[in-house]
């Protein structure tokens, strides 16, 4: 089934720029499987000249002191004017889309989250799917979240208060965690999917490992913190787009590019990406 990636962009103008090619690389990765659209929401005035993917701009208003709480009321505003037409995958952009996810909306949920073994923050806000069999439930997930968010949670409106309001919003137990799980509370049915294979991060420590040997369990691959990112490009050139040549020589060439991330190479070797709100939508 063809679905929206629904993504949120915003910060300084530097911080912007270092992100555009990786709403390239999500969107190429996704449509690499299947059929898919992207929307990018951002405030009223960021330039995305640069992109390359076919995007439709979604403009709201954005502080940026309160990137996390600005990213909720987007995608709060985003679900209420949208027709639904597809179902919507809302996802950081730091994600590559490893195998194709658009089955999932085939399954009887509202809205599908990925959940983790972690007492605080069990959901992460990074992978949110939106089904469009009954778009008044999503929008009331969505306006939920925000209002638990503002209520309870407006302290942490840069990071961290949006997982704070999901682990409220959707209270699970130790054995609810970290699998996959059809569940109702209230009226939404929510589909729990497990984080070690729909929102995988790898470790810090395998990173080289990952870009020799590919992940194939994995459906999401989030690249969170500035030491992941610069894995992108390279493990999507390697082993979602294919490169050409003998494999030995596009392994050492992908290991070239995570050195020298490509988006902001004058980072140099340590691949330091500057902060913005698409670069860390949590942990």
């Amino acid at each position: 089934m063809s679905y929206r990636i629904v993504a949120f962009c915003a910060g300084d103008a530097e911080s912007v720029r270092s992100m555009i090619p990786m709403i390239d690389l999500l969107y190429r990765s996704a449509a690499h499987h299947e059929a898919v659209t992207l929307s990018i929401m951002t405030d009223r005035h960021t330039s995305l000249e640069g992109v390359r993917s076919p995007v439709d701009i979604s403009r709201h208003d954005v502080d940026g002191r309160d990137l996390m709480m600005a990213r909720t009321r987007a995608q709060a505003e985003f679900a209420a004017q949208n027709d639904f037409a597809q179902p919507l995958a809302f996802l950081d952009l730091d994600i590559l889309v490893n195998r194709p996810i658009g089955w999932l909306f085939d399954r009887p949920f509202d809205v599908a989250v990925t959940t983790r073994q972690r007492e605080r923050m069990p959901v992460n806000g990074g992978v949110i799917l939106a089904n469009n069999r009954s778009p008044a439930h999503v929008r009331a997930f969505f306006a939920q979240l925000l209002e638990i968010y503002v209520a309870r949670y407006a302290h942490l409106s840069e990071w961290w208060g949006d997982q704070s309001a999901l682990a409220e919003l959707v209270p699970l137990t130790p054995d609810q965690r970290n699998v996959e799980l059809l569940l109702t509370l209230g009226d939404i049915d929510y589909l729990l999917l497990p984080s070690d294979q729909f929102n995988v991060s790898p470790r810090p420590r395998e990173l080289w490992r990952t870009l020799a040997t590919p992940n194939r369990d994995a459906y999401l691959l989030h690249f969170k913190g500035r030491r992941r990112k610069r894995f992108m490009q390279p493990y999507f050139d390697l082993h979602i787009a294919g490169g050409r040549g003998p494999r030995a020589l596009r392994v050492a060439a992908a290991y070239g590019r995570a050195a020298w991330p490509p988006w902001n190479p004058r980072h140099g070797s340590k691949g330091g990406i500057p902060k913005s709100a698409s670069a860390k939508g949590g942990a």
